[in-house]
């Protein structure tokens, strides 16, 4: 039976002429195949397995001419293959980890970033906290010291009563002219009552001619501003008259807008308030005649203790003026008639005898010191009169920048100087008139 199938099949394709016979294998039962137990039929069933199975199925479907060349060269692009998906696997697991690692890091320097935020954050907390305790410390730390010098002395300026000569010492003030009330004015908070009631002056100015106030009002501080106003409008309201009275001569500039803001006044305050501008126009004229250096209109003008003493907005007295002009006679008049004058203090502390020796005016020097003047008091700058024959140029400067008085003022005074000769010669002619009319009356009484 199998023989007379092969040979129908050999003879079907006898007449093609490029027919190949093909053996089909008449058993169809499924094969088994069983595991090699060897330690080699192991290795080669491992490494060679798959490899020569897929080569050896390839080479019965192509049936190339020299089979072992093209198994030798499928093996060799089996094994190409291989590595170049190992390659590829490899790459893309790099690139996997690396887009991982990526995300990391993103999220590492995110998780930094916000960290740095809130340590920063903590720090500049931390920094105003410190801020704002030393400034606490260092406000209270002015108070105690502004307590304790006002406890020791009362901080009022060189004045004269009109009882007596005496003098009270100057507050400390620091190279800057400021006292503790200038340094608190500054400061948000400040418990500006406390000092004014202990003495310190609302008047007194610093180096650049600013009262405390000022400083508030510059430093945009109303608290304190108004602190210091209140001060003042509770003084009207006591009609503490002899207290304003110190601020006009002191040189206090803010009282007449106050004093227009109080309605209410008693007849006392009512009659400061209207004496006011007299009163300011008056110190304005001692300055301004002890400036022009006219004796006799000094003497008649200056004629009370207060106002020898009062100060303009550099906290000069006239005696200072007086020595910037180098007019000894001024200077001699104001000296002997108002001795105190001759200790009094400008905003920077420095005495006329500064003055005189920055000037290098030995006469000057001579007078101050015949009336009992200080050499050894020292200003802001701890400066000693005699040190300013070196630095000559500060009260030089002064001297130079000394406003003229106006011609009509001149004029006003001279013409008020010859109306007083005129009469003094009127009044002795006419005694020398009367004395002659006398004499021949006299003659004939004798005869």
């Amino acid at each position: 039976m199998t023989e007379e199938k092969t040979e129908t099949s050999e003879k079907s394709c006898g007449s093609a002429r490029n027919c190949r016979r093909i053996y089909v294998s008449q058993d169809t039962r499924p094969r088994t195949g069983t595991k090699p137990t060897t330690i080699d039929g192991k290795y080669v069933a491992e490494h060679l397995g798959s490899a020569l199975t897929f080569a050896l199925a390839e080479l019965a479907e192509k049936r190339p001419k020299d089979p072992i060349e093209y198994l030798s060269k499928w093996l060799y692009k089996y094994r190409e293959n291989m590595d170049h998906n190992m390659q590829q696997e490899a790459l893309i697991e790099n690139l996997k980890q690396a887009e991982e690692e990526k995300v990391l890091e993103a999220e590492r320097k995110e998780r930094i970033k916000t960290e740095q935020k809130q340590l920063e954050e903590e720090e500049r907390q931390r920094k105003i906290k410190e801020e704002e305790e030393k400034k606490k410390k260092e406000q209270e730390e002015l108070q105690r010291k502004a307590k304790e010098a006002a406890l020791a002395q009362r901080p009022n300026l060189e004045t004269v009563t009109e009882e007596g000569e005496e003098e009270t010492p100057s507050k400390e003030k620091d190279s800057k002219g400021q006292t503790e009330l200038h340094r608190l004015a500054a400061q948000e908070g400040a418990d500006m009552r406390t000092l004014i009631n202990m003495g310190y002056s609302i008047a007194e100015r610093d180096a650049d001619q600013k009262t405390a106030r000022d400083i508030a009002e510059v430093a945009g501080i109303t608290d304190n501003v108004q602190a210091i106003d209140n001060y003042v409008r509770d003084l009207l309201k006591e009609e503490n008259v002899d207290e304003l009275e110190q601020l006009v001569l002191e040189g206090y500039d803010k009282l007449e807008s106050i004093l227009e803001s109080i309605t209410d006044q008693s007849e006392d305050l009512k009659q400061f308030t209207s004496s006011l501008p007299d009163y300011m126009k008056k110190i304005q004229e001692v300055f301004s005649v002890v400036q022009k250096g006219v004796l006799r209109d000094v003497q008649q003008t200056l004629e009370r203790k207060k106002i020898a003493t009062a100060r303009d907005n550099m906290g000069r007295c006239p005696l200072h003026i007086a020595v910037l002009t180098e007019n000894n006679d001024v200077v001699e008049y104001i000296a002997k008639s108002f001795p105190a004058t001759v200790k009094c203090k400008d905003h920077m502390n420095r005495t006329p005898l500064h003055y005189a020796m920055g000037l290098n005016n030995e006469d000057l020097v001579t007078l101050l010191l015949a009336n009992d003047a200080d050499t050894t008091v020292k200003d802001v700058l701890k400066r000693t009169p005699s040190d300013y024959r070196e630095h000559s140029d500060v009260i030089k400067d002064m001297k130079d920048k000394l406003s003229p008085p106006s011609v009509q003022q001149e004029s006003d005074g001279k013409e008020e100087t010859q109306q007083q000769e005129l009469s003094t010669q009127q009044e002795v002619q006419g005694g020398e008139a009367t004395q002659q009319e006398q004499q021949p009356t006299q003659q004939a009484v004798e005869s």
